[in-house]
């Protein structure tokens, strides 16, 4: 019995030691005993013996082994719910109870029970078909396959298979009751009971972390390291990519290391030399290969990898060696007809006549012993029963009429010294072979290759050793690849993106008004990009707004001409035939975009206003005192300053000193995992010190200090992605919307989350203070508007305006106590601060990705995805004026005010390639156009303006220095990869996000 395994002869001996960010909790063997006969109890006066109970993903981590052991203790056996696909498994295995901490859909809650400080629920779900009924004792617990080799199973874990799996792994590891063994697996995969019962059974230490130590990689090997783990347990991709060579040496392969074990497993085992180029001489770390399958839980065999040996260097094969099968565990390798192979390669089967798990609907009592399972496996069988991994059964393919080997191809290309990783992915559909390679630093590669071209020139050099028909299609070079749930390479999202980059490549070299061209381009995009048919409606099809964005994008791409109202029709549900109409129109009446000319000053114009600049005499405005050092004092984000920005009034040498040999040089980049597509928030603080804040798709959240040589930064994670921008509080407080749906208040720099507030859908909009500085305004994807208390995060009122997400920042108006903003079916709003009632409201065709922008008279204006911009009085919503650009907008609004003229100027940015500079001349007269520039991509981010300094930030990823006077672009930057994210200047500095999961600060220089 798993739970009988456990050894209890310590009491206050320390069974689980847990991390969140900021706080550890540590629980005894005698309070998880005492926890576990309190679940035995309640589960004995509701559920009916021997069946699944249920244990939900939002249980907190250290409530789980009490649960499993409660459940196991009462003859029940247990399933880790995922966070998907709950009622598919239930119904499979016939599931009436669970433990959670919320209320789950159709579910009865029949009592609370507080375990180590949490309060559970056991919940009755709904009656689902399916079947409980299982012999006394006989199952363990339930879990699914991850459906690598197929559809997902499950496969329901009888005692007799994983107990001696775990007191077997036990003895070869040499655990006790001094070890502390990390349990960082996803519960839903079964490596995860192995190390939870492999401590329990020590009576060693369970090292667990929070969701936010996990997202954090840098925190969670340091955690290791520093609380001295001995055991860790992870597959090779998680190992190659989670740290970097440096991180590794320096922690737990470092000569201070106290961990005894890693095992890696799940995945082919990576070069050897990878262990040897980090891995310190005196460190004592023993590195294992485990094998196995989900169908005969857990682990089938094993193999100690001695990297110091001599063999290292002689034998190719020690990375592909499966190791010595645990006991009552039978390898057998077959032909293709069925045969047994003693000396040859086939396809590996793991049996045992004790170790037997029940596949789907299973009875084990009809099972004929011993029961072999196929793993899918390829292996080669030496006649001294040594099992060498050769790859997946399904890894060869027919190319031109040649057999292809895609895992001698990943093989050969991984003899190179600076390639970590590869995979082979064939696309059955358009025969295309595509090679994917994970690189190691360039320098750390022997020092042999120094750039991307002779690092081109070897990998075509080591090709060219194979037949033609081995020859990739396409290559693609990665830092890393994408990983899934259970921490192996995720091949969908690798084919994904060749996927699109194909779809990017529909290029042509006709000319522009070729309609067939056109045509075809369209139908390509519409057919690859939605799953229904070209009569129907682009909404019904399974289209987006993210979707109408990228088919506009690259029809305009493709055809060299901007289509301004696709997008508005596509997210009105027009039909194909609509929208080939209307391109074939624009076509028709077209004009080659290259012929425009700008409306650009001269270059020597632009060089005399930037020396009068330089010339102008200013008055330092002093800094004023606060009595308390932590009261945000300004904030600037998305074109919008906010709060006393004593900044601006500064002398331009001592703050931008600006001319036409200014520069942007790059000061630091500070990675964040994944794509910056969020603005960075540029913030003061009353003690003088001035910080960055931007969040990212990885749902990590980064505070640096700008004016400070010690580079102080603070990192946070949060459970899903952030587009949205950081709403800056006093007291390092600090508001964001995140994917997951919720609006979170934290502090910036110990991760504490004060509070968080539920919305119904994605938070991109970036919040708005009220006027009273005591709650604050949000919309959500959910369609509804938002009034937070900023104290304790509860709702003051909510407002569904419309049947349009909501975006875009609102903006308040204190004149009229409103708060004013725009949704995605164009409806523009304004409602009372205090009430949430409607003052007035106004509908646009077309929708709205753009925040309003407010003049010095508090007139509001509001511009559709179309380019079309309104201007309305904020307190009665009466349209003052109206003007059309053609282009799409999606920046924000950004007004400027010129001293000089005493004007005020709206800047807007398109995706046409160009941003316009308008001049409003008087309140009530239409807009004038001033100046418009043209760049190379199209303009996503909002424009950002500081007295005479204008940054653009394109598509491509190239910022732009211009002077708002007139348009003249002074100098320029490209930076690492594509720009979505909006920069921000403060004096000397720049700050902008970047997906190459990187935010950068830039330096002006002049």
């Amino acid at each position: 019995m798993l739970n009988t395994i456990c050894d209890w002869s310590s009491p206050e001996d320390i069974a689980i030691e847990y991390h969140n960010s900021e706080t550890i909790k540590k629980i005894s063997y005698s309070e998880l005993s005492d926890a576990k006969v309190k679940i035995e109890a309640v589960l004995a006066g509701a559920v009916k013996n021997h069946q699944f109970v249920g244990i939900n993903c939002d249980v907190k981590a250290p409530s789980i082994p009490a649960l499993i052991l409660g459940i196991l203790s009462q003859g029940s056996a247990f399933v880790n719910l995922p966070s998907t696909g709950v009622r598919e498994i239930s119904s499979r295995i016939g599931l009436s109870f669970a433990f959670s901490q919320s209320v789950l859909s159709g579910a009865n809650s029949l009592c609370e029970v507080a375990v180590h400080g949490e309060t559970v629920k056991l919940l009755e779900l709904e009656t689902i078909d399916g079947t409980n009924n299982i012999d006394k004792n006989e199952f363990a617990f339930a879990i699914t396959t991850s459906g690598s080799t197929g559809i997902p199973k499950v496969v329901k874990v009888p005692h007799a298979s994983i107990v001696p799996n775990i007191l077997e792994l036990k003895q070869i590891l040499r655990l006790s009751k001094h070890d502390k063994i990390a349990q960082l697996t996803k519960l839903t995969f079964d490596p995860s009971i192995v190390e939870t019962f492999l401590s329990l059974s020590s009576g060693s230490t369970l090292f667990m972390v929070s969701k936010e130590v996990i997202n954090n990689p840098y925190k969670l090997l340091n955690l290791i390291f520093e609380h001295e783990v001995t055991f860790l347990q992870t597959t090779p991709s998680l190992w190659l990519y989670r740290w970097s060579e440096h991180q590794l040496g320096n922690t737990i392969f470092g000569r201070e290391s106290k961990l005894k074990v890693l095992l890696l497993g799940g995945e082919p085992l990576p070069k050897i030399e990878m262990f040897r180029t980090v891995k310190h001489p005196i460190n004592q770390t023993k590195i294992y290969n485990i094998y196995g399958i989900t169908e005969v839980s857990c682990w089938a065999s094993i193999n100690e990898i001695n990297i110091n040996h001599n063999e290292v260097e002689t034998s190719p094969m020690i990375n592909q060696y499966l190791g010595t099968p645990f006991s009552e565990t039978i390898f057998q390798v077959r032909s293709e007809k069925g045969d047994i192979v003693c000396d040859g390669e086939g396809v590996l089967y793991i049996g045992s006549d004790t170790r037997v798990c029940a596949i789907n609907n299973e009875d084990l009592k009809h099972l004929e012993t011993p029961v072999f399972r196929k793993t899918e496996d390829l292996v080669e069988v030496k006649r001294n029963r040594e099992f060498f991994y050769k790859g997946r059964c399904d890894r060869t393919v027919k190319r031109f009429g040649n057999r292809v080997d895609l895992t001698e191809l990943e093989q050969t290309v991984s003899k190179l010294n600076f390639v970590k990783n590869c995979l082979v992915l064939w696309d059955e559909k358009q025969h295309a072979l595509y090679l994917c390679i994970s690189t190691t630093s360039l320098r750390a590669a022997g020092g042999k290759f120094t750039d991307e071209l002779k690092v081109q020139e070897e990998l075509n050099n080591e090709l060219r050793k194979l037949p033609s028909f081995y020859q990739p299609n396409r290559i693609k070079l990665f830092n890393t690849f994408p990983l899934t749930i259970n921490g192996k390479i995720c091949t969908k999202s690798l084919m994904k993106t060749f996927e699109t980059t194909e779809k990017g490549r529909v290029q042509n070299s006709q000319k522009a008004n070729d309609s067939k061209l056109v045509k075809k381009i369209l139908l390509q995009l519409w057919e690859n990009d939605l799953k229904s048919t070209i009569d129907s409606g682009f909404l019904d099809s399974g289209g987006n707004s993210v979707k109408a964005m990228q088919i506009a994008n690259e029809l305009s791409a493709a055809s060299k001409i901007e289509f301004p109202e696709l997008i508005g029709l596509l997210l009105k549900n027009e039909t194909l035939a609509n929208c080939m109409d209307y391109v074939l129109q624009k076509i028709q009446s077209s004009v080659q975009i290259t012929s425009n000319v700008d409306n650009i000053v001269s270059s020597s114009s632009s060089y005399t206003q930037f020396a009068m600049n330089k010339k102008r005499k200013y008055d330092v405005i002093q800094p004023k005192k606060y009595s308390h050092p932590n009261l945000c004092l300004w904030q600037k984000c998305r074109g919008r300053v906010t709060g006393e920005n004593d900044e601006n009034y500064l002398l331009p040498s001592t703050n931008l000193n600006l001319n036409i040999r200014s520069q942007l040089i790059v000061e630091c980049t500070q990675d964040l995992k994944k794509c910056v597509d969020a603005s960075p928030t540029i913030f003061k603080y009353s003690s003088g010190e001035i910080y960055t804040s931007v969040g990212s798709h990885a749902g990590l959240i980064l505070t640096k200090q700008l004016n400070s040589h010690d580079s102080i930064t603070y990192e946070i994670n949060l459970p899903d992605r952030i587009e949205a921008s950081v709403l800056v509080l006093d007291e390092f407080k600090g508001i964001v919307g995140c994917y997951d749906g919720y609006v979170y208040c934290l502090n910036l720099k110990s991760g504490q989350i004060i509070w968080k507030y539920k919305t119904g859908d994605t938070v991109k909009c970036t919040a708005a203070t009220s006027s009273n500085g005591k709650s604050v305004f949000v919309g959500s994807y959910d369609k509804y508007f938002y009034n937070i208390s900023i104290e304790d995060g509860q709702e003051i009122w909510r407002f569904k305006c419309s049947e349009g997400s909501i975006s875009a920042t609102p903006c308040t108006c204190l004149r009229a106590c409103s708060v004013l903003f725009g949704t995605l079916d164009g409806t523009c709003m304004s409602l009372n601060q205090t009430s949430g009632e409607i003052i007035w409201k106004f509908k646009f065709n077309d929708p709205i990705f753009s925040a309003p922008a407010m003049l010095e008279n508090e007139d509001i204006v509001f511009c559709s995805v179309l380019g079309e911009m309104k201007c309305f009085n904020s307190e009665t919503g009466q349209e003052k004026w109206n003007y059309k650009i053609d282009g799409n907008v999606f920046s924000h609004l950004v007004m400027r005010k010129n001293c000089f003229m005493n004007t005020e100027e709206l800047i807007i940015g398109s995706t046409n390639k160009s941003v316009y500079c308008l001049s409003i001349q008087t309140l009530s007269s239409t807009p004038v156009l001033k100046y418009s520039v043209t760049f190379e991509c199209p303009i996503f981010a909002t424009p950002y303006c500081e007295r005479d300094v204008l940054i653009v930030a394109d598509t491509g990823g190239v910022l732009s220095f211009i002077n708002a006077f007139n348009g003249q672009v002074a100098t320029s930057l490209k930076l690492g990869g594509n720009v979505f994210s909006s920069p921000v200047i403060n004096g000397e500095f720049l700050v902008v996000g970047c997906r190459d999961n990187n935010m950068y600060v830039v330096r002006i220089v002049g």
